[in-house]
């Protein structure tokens, strides 16, 4: 006579195991790629935002150029086609709320010119959900001696 009392009880307590512990691997696993899916939105989000306002401070400054300098919204330049120096923005001024929303917060902006290559760069870096990215617009005058948004961005970004 076989003594196999309590084999079918140990066989079923280690599958038991064996599917708990593939469970559990597979919804840690789907929490993973979740959390990754969220961390990537956000991070989009952020560059979304500061790309947006980075294109909208650069259009705003092609289509007020000739009459920027009596602007309140860049108080610090006497004329932003001559800038001397850098114009930081305080991040406090640049609302992104849209009702109850939080769309981010911008945690820098800054204008800068270059004098050597007549190129204003337009940067800004908003936080969005724990993650932080930038973006830079561009601002180029061209033969006509006009400003113009985004052109020879290629060649601005090696700069």
């Amino acid at each position: 006579m076989n003594n196999n009392k309590g084999s079918a009880l140990t066989f079923t307590i280690i599958a038991g195991l064996i599917v708990t512990i593939l469970l559990v691997g597979m919804i840690s696993l789907g929490g993973s790629y979740y959390r990754q899916s969220v961390n990537n939105y956000s991070k989009r989000q952020a560059y979304l935002n500061a790309k947006s306002i980075s294109e909208s401070l650069s259009a705003y400054i092609v289509n007020n150029q000739d009459n920027l300098k009596n602007d309140g919204n860049f108080k610090d330049a006497l004329s932003l086609m001559k800038l001397s120096h850098d114009i930081t923005i305080n991040p406090t001024d640049i609302h992104l709320d849209d009702s109850d929303y939080s769309l981010g917060k911008v945690k820098k902006c800054t204008i800068t010119r270059n004098k050597d290559t007549l190129h204003i760069v337009v940067y800004v870096k908003v936080y969005y959900r724990g993650q932080t990215d930038s973006y830079k617009a561009y601002v180029s005058y061209n033969n006509e001696k006009h400003w113009h948004v985004g052109k020879d961005a290629a060649k601005l970004k090696e700069e």
